[in-house]
C-alpha cells in the first residue's frame, strides 16, 4: 500500500531498514511493569499482516477475486438527460441515486429505478430500469417517489440508450488484504451502446480519525474516558472504475473487464492463482503439452484509418500454453504494418548452388546425342557398373534396375571425372521369384536372369514377401552381405525365420547408396544414349554411394535482398551451361585440325579468357565439354567419346573457335559454360492473374461437346478456353459419391497445353 505509517504518531518501522521485517521479528513479547509502546501495538498488526500476505501471495495474484465479485455489463440501458436546474433549484443527482422516480403529470404513470448516475456530462444523466409504463418524455417533470426532489427532462433529445457495468458483492485479494466489495454500478457511456473501456476496481485508501467517523470515540459510557479519541483506522475501499483503452495508469487499478466497440474482449471470471497456478500449469504441460480447446480462427480486414496498416482479427478461442489457460472471450484486433519497405536489386551475380550430386567417370554419349540438361533428361539407375547391365532385353535389364533420376546439371571436376547433379530421384523395389529352395536359413537363390557379377547386390536390403513353411518368414527384412554371381546366391546378415522355398517371393529394396551406374537407355533397352559409372570419390569405405548436399534440392534461388520492388531487378547475372547439339567440325580454318565456331545468343556472354587470345588448358577443361556424336573422316575416336579440344580461341565476349585436335571431320555435342548477363531481360517469367468473377458462369449453349476429352478419362471434358475453367462429367461413375470422400477433376492445376485436354 502507498500510505507510510513510519511517521508521527504511529512510528511503525516494520518495513524500515533494520526494522522488524529485516530482523525477522515474529512476535512482540510484552513484560509486566514495562509500558506498552503504541509502536509495538501497531507493529503486532504489521507482523501478522505480513504473514497473511506471504501466504496470500502464494495462493492469489494481486487483484484476484477470492469469491463473488462477478462483473456484468448491460449495453442497452435507457438514459434520460435532466436540465441542470428546475424551479430555480440545482439538480443534485445524489437525491435520485438508487431510488425510484416517477412522472409528476400525465395520464400514463411511469416508474423507473435509477441504477446509476453520471455527473460528468453536460447535462445530469440518470441510467434507468423501467418498472412501469413507457419511457419518460421530453420536457417532462419527474420526481423521487416521495416527491421531495423534482427535475425536468431536456426539451429535446432527452431520451437515449447507454451502457452500464455492475459488480456483485465479493472479496478480492489486494496487496495482502482480503477486501470486501459492495455491489456497485458505473456508467460506461450514457448515450451509446458501443462502449470502449477498461472496467475494474480502483484502490482507495486513507487513514480515518474520529473527526471523520465519530464512532471511533470511546463508547465506554460511565467511564472517565467516555467519548475520548483513540486509535485511528486504516481503511481500504475498492471502487468500480473505468479507464480508456489506451490508458496505462494501473498503479491503483486492476482490470476485470474490457469492452471494445460494445464487445467483450477480456474478462476475469475466476480467481487468479499465483504460485499454486504455476504448479498446476507445470503438471498440465508435462502431461499434455501445448494444445487448443477451441481453435483461434483468424481473418483480415482493412484499416480504414491508416492505409499503412491492416487488421488481423483473431476470433475467440481457448488454449493451454505451457500449461497456463488462455481464454479469449472476444475477438482481438491486431494492427499490423503492411510490407511497405522495398529495395532494388542490381548488379549482382546469382549463385545457383545446386546440391544432390555425385561424382561419375566413364561418361560416354552416343549417336543419338549427349544429354541436354535444358530438357532435364531421365537417367536410369543400376546397382552394377554400366558394362554389367544386361541389354539383351527388358527382363535381364530390369534385374539391376533400381530407379530413375533427372539430370539437372553436369560439369567436369577434373580429367575424366564429372560432377553430376540429380533431382527427382525415384527408387523402386524389385520383386524376385526365388529360383530354388535354399539349403541355408540365411540365403536366397535368385533366378538365372539375375546378374552373374559377384557382389552385384551386396548391401541391398531384402524383404520377404512370401517365404518359408506356412509363410513364416513373410515380413523378414535382412541385408545382403555377400552375393555369389555364378550361383546367384545372396548371403544375408542374419538368419531368416524360415528357409526360403522355390517360388517364394522377396523384394530387393534399394537405396541411393546402391547406385553404381546411370544410363539413358533406348526404348528396347538394347543400348545407351548416355552412360556413366559412379566414381570412387562418391563411395564410402564399404562401397556405398554418397549423394553430396542431398538437402540442397531447390530450383528456386533467393535474390540478394528481401522485399525487392517489382521491376527494379537490374543486371542480375548467373552462370549456366549452353548446350550446342550436333555441331559440325570442318577444316575451313586449319588444314591440320578440324574446328567449329561457337556463337552465343541473347544475353549469353563469356566471363573467362581474353578476346583474340587462346584459353589455357585449365580454363578449357573447366568450361567446355565436347562429345563426339558422329564420325566422318576423323580417326582415333569413337561415337560417344568425350575429347578435350587442343585449343580454344576467344574471338569476342560472345564467340569462340574450338580446335578439336582431330584431323578429320566429325559432329559433336558441346557444353559451353556461359554467363547470363542481365538475365532479367530475357528469362523473366510472368504470371497473369485470372479473376474469379465470371470464369465459372455457364451460358445456355455451353455443352461438353465444346470441350475436349481429358487424356486417360474420356468421360471428363475440359473447356479449351483457358479463362472459362469449365469441366464436364458425362459419366457419374467417375465421381466419388461417398459423403466426406475425395473426388477429382482429373486435370492438373498447371498445364503445358490445352489442345489435348490438358495432358502433361
Amino acid at each position: 500500500m502507498a500510505i507510510d505509517y513510519n511517521v508521527e504518531p504511529f512510528y511503525d518501522d516494520f518495513e524500515a531498514e533494520n526494522g522488524a521485517r529485516q530482523q525477522n521479528y515474529m512476535r512482540i513479547l510484552f513484560r509486566p511493569g514495562y509500558a506498552v509502546q503504541a509502536r509495538e501495538l501497531t507493529q503486532i498488526q504489521s507482523i501478522i499482516q505480513n504473514q497473511i500476505k506471504q501466504f496470500g501471495d502464494h495462493i492469489f495474484k494481486n487483484g484476484s477475486p477470492v469469491y463473488g465479485g462477478h462483473i456484468t455489463y448491460d449495453l442497452n440501458v435507457p438514459s434520460v438527460k435532466l436540465q441542470t436546474a428546475y424551479n430555480g433549484v440545482d439538480v443534485d443527482l445524489d437525491d435520485y441515486a438508487n431510488g425510484v422516480i416517477k412522472n409528476v403529470a400525465g395520464t400514463s404513470k411511469v416508474r423507473a429505478k435509477v441504477i446509476a448516475t453520471d455527473e460528468t456530462q453536460t447535462y445530469p444523466t440518470l441510467m434507468l430500469k423501467y418498472l412501469r409504463g413507457t419511457r419518460f418524455a421530453n420536457n417532462e417533470v419527474i420526481s423521487t417517489l416521495s416527491g421531495t426532489s423534482e427535475a425536468k427532462t431536456l426539451a429535446s433529445n432527452a431520451i437515449s440508450t447507454g451502457s452500464v457495468a455492475t459488480i456483485q458483492p465479493g472479496v478480492f485479494y489486494v496487496d495482502g488484504y482480503f477486501i470486501q466489495v459492495e455491489e456497485q454500478s458505473i456508467v460506461l457511456d450514457p448515450y451509446s451502446n458501443t462502449a470502449n473501456a477498461k472496467i475494474g476496481l480502483e484502490i482507495e485508501e486513507e487513514t480515518v480519525d474520529e473527526n471523520a467517523d465519530a464512532n471511533l470515540l470511546d463508547p465506554a459510557q460511565g467511564s472517565f474516558n467516555y467519548q475520548a479519541p483513540g486509535a485511528h483506522r486504516y481503511q481500504v475501499r475498492l471502487n468500480l472504475a473505468k479507464r480508456t483503452l489506451s490508458s496505462v495508469d494501473d498503479t491503483k487499478f486492476f482490470e476485470l473487464l474490457r469492452i471494445e466497440n460494445g464487445v467483450i474482449t477480456k474478462q476475469v471470471k475466476y480467481p487468479i492463482y499465483s504460485e499454486l497456478e504455476k504448479t498446476l500449469a507445470r503438471r498440465t504441460y508435462d502431461e499434455s503439452g501445448d494444445y487448443t480447446v477451441s481453435p483461434f480462427k483468424i481473418s483480415f480486414a482493412a484499416n480504414t484509418v491508416n492505409d499503412d496498416y491492416f487488421h488481423a482479427i483473431i476470433e475467440p478461442g481457448k488454449a493451454y500454453v505451457k500449461g497456463f489457460e488462455y481464454d479469449a472471450i472476444g475477438p482481438q484486433k491486431i494492427n499490423i504494418e503492411k510490407a511497405r519497405t522495398k529495395q532494388t536489386a542490381n548488379n549482382f551475380d546469382l549463385s545457383l548452388e545446386y546440391g544432390n550430386y555425385l561424382y561419375a567417370n566413364s561418361v560416354v554419349g552416343s549417336a543419338n546425342g549427349f544429354a541436354n540438361t535444358l530438357s532435364v533428361p531421365t537417367l536410369e539407375l543400376h546397382c552394377v557398373p554400366k558394362s554389367n547391365i544386361n541389354t539383351t532385353g527388358s527382363v535381364g535389364y530390369n534385374t539391376t534396375y533400381m530407379g530413375s533420376a533427372k539430370l539437372k546439371h553436369i560439369t567436369r571436376n577434373s580429367g575424366s571425372e564429372y560432377i553430376v547433379y540429380l533431382s527427382d530421384i525415384l527408387l523402386n523395389s524389385n520383386t524376385v521369384t526365388v529360383a530354388n529352395s535354399s539349403t541355408n536359413i540365411n540365403t536366397v537363390v535368385f533366378p538365372v536372369a539375375y546378374s552373374n557379377l559377384s557382389e552385384a547386390y551386396t548391401n541391398v536390403s531384402v524383404r520377404v514377401i512370401s517365404g518359408g513353411a506356412s509363410n513364416a518368414a513373410a515380413g523378414d527384412v535382412r541385408t545382403i552381405v555377400r552375393y555369389d554371381g555364378p550361383t546367384r546366391t545372396a548371403f544375408l546378415d542374419r538368419n531368416l525365420t524360415s528357409t526360403i522355398l522355390s517360388t517364394n517371393t522377396v523384394a530387393l529394396v534399394y537405396s541411393s547408396k546402391d547406385i553404381d551406374s546411370l544410363v539413358e537407355v533406348v526404348s528396347n533397352k538394347a543400348a545407351f544414349n548416355v552412360s556413366m559409372n559412379v566414381s570412387n570419390n562418391s563411395k564410402d569405405t564399404i562401397g556405398g554411394t554418397i549423394l553430396y548436399d542431398s538437402n540442397r534440392k531447390t530450383l528456386v534461388f533467393s535474390l540478394p535482398d528481401p522485399q525487392v520492388d517489382d521491376g527494379t531487378i537490374d543486371d542480375a547475372d548467373y552462370v549456366t551451361n549452353k548446350f550446342i547439339a550436333n555441331k559440325a567440325f570442318s577444316n575451313t580454318l586449319s588444314a591440320t585440325q578440324f574446328t567449329a565456331d561457337i556463337t552465343l545468343s541473347g544475353n549469353e556472354t563469356l566471363d573467362y579468357g581474353t578476346n583474340s587470345q587462346n584459353l589455357s588448358s585449365a580454363v578449357i577443361s573447366q568450361n567446355i565439354i565436347l562429345v563426339v556424336r558422329s564420325v566422318g573422316s576423323a580417326t582415333g575416336v569413337s561415337v560417344g567419346d568425350i575429347i578435350t579440344p587442343a585449343n580454344v580461341v576467344r574471338s569476342s565476349a560472345t564467340s569462340l573457335t574450338v580446335y578439336s585436335g582431330l584431323n578429320g571431320s566429325f559432329n559433336g555435342d558441346l557444353y559451353v559454360r556461359v554467363k547470363m548477363d542481365n538475365s532479367e531481360d530475357s528469362n523473366r517469367r510472368t504470371k497473369t492473374r485470372i479473376g474469379n468473377t465470371s470464369n465459372t458462369t455457364l451460358t445456355s449453349t455451353a455443352a461438353y461437346g465444346q470441350g475436349v476429352a481429358v487424356t486417360g478419362c474420356t468421360s471428363v471434358y475440359i473447356d479449351t478456353a483457358v479463362a472459362n475453367g469449365r469441366v464436364w462429367f458425362t459419366d457419374p461413375s467417375v465421381i466419388n459419391k461417398t459423403p466426406g470422400g475425395n473426388t477429382s477433376l482429373f486435370i492438373p492445376d498447371v498445364c503445358s497445353t490445352w489442345s489435348n485436354g490438358c495432358s502433361i
